[in-house]
């Protein structure tokens, strides 16, 4: 959906709390309990601070940082606990491709 930056801290401050209970209760939070999500949360926005990246992408280079987690479970770590915006050609009329993620 898209929405204005004033809307988007609206939504994120009603559903962070939300989020972050669906991290952990899946399988992602199992997956990643004994990880300190504010270092995995730190590098993720300095990474897609130089670039967006689709959650794939992120999650591989999360897990050079961490080897012993699957890409996957960090990626939806980033999606749940840090703000994050899909930028274009995701959500542009007519175009299409893969989420990429920017801060």
């Amino acid at each position: 959906h898209l929405v204005t930056p004033q809307e988007a801290r609206w939504l994120r401050g009603t559903t962070g709390e939300v989020m972050a209970r669906d991290l952990e209760n899946s399988s992602h939070g199992k997956a990643t309990a004994g990880l300190d999500r504010s270092a995995v949360l730190d590098m993720a926005r300095k990474i897609l601070e130089e670039e967006p990246l689709t959650p794939k992408l992120l999650g591989e280079r999360l897990a050079e940082r961490w080897p012993g987690v699957p890409g996957p479970h960090l990626s939806y770590v980033v999606r749940c606990l840090l703000p994050v915006v899909q930028v274009p050609p995701r959500g542009v009329w007519g175009a299409s491709g893969p989420p990429a993620l920017a801060p």
